[in-house]
């Protein structure tokens, strides 16, 4: 199962045709790849999903933005299929920070999820309270 409208990683670039947006725009940020719940889709099959995936197409990325595109928000939807979560996204906020950041610290380019300022003063930082 890959729906356009939560799982491809390649939504809410500019097209490569002009400077507008994409036909899948907006951004999908990983809280939304959290959240997608598969079942409700599947109707009364919902039950028998067994997986998702990513869908992520490569005309306009590179070995350059390739890691970007793809971590953290895969993290998220693995957390999603792993764990069949009963609450939304916010729950998982903090182990997706710690996550991003053990990412980064092995070499993987992967996306930032917070302003470094954010991760130095936890707790003031005024995205985190709201």
């Amino acid at each position: 199962m890959s729906n356009y409208d939560a799982l491809y990683l390649d939504c809410g670039f500019s097209g490569w045709f002009d400077s507008s947006p994409n036909w899948c725009s907006p951004y999908i940020g990983w809280q939304k790849f959290y959240n997608n719940d598969l079942k409700p889709m599947g109707g009364e099959f919902g039950n028998q999903i067994l997986g998702a995936e990513a869908a992520l197409w490569l005309e306009q990325v590179d070995h350059h933005s390739l890691d970007i595109r793809i971590w953290p928000r895969t993290s998220a939807l693995a957390e999603r299929l792993w764990s069949d979560p009963a609450h939304g996204w916010q729950a998982a906020e903090s182990r997706m920070l710690v996550h991003r950041e053990r990412l980064a610290e092995n070499g993987i380019a992967a996306e930032s999820l917070q302003p470094l300022w954010c991760l130095q003063n936890e707790g003031d930082c005024p995205l985190a309270q709201g």
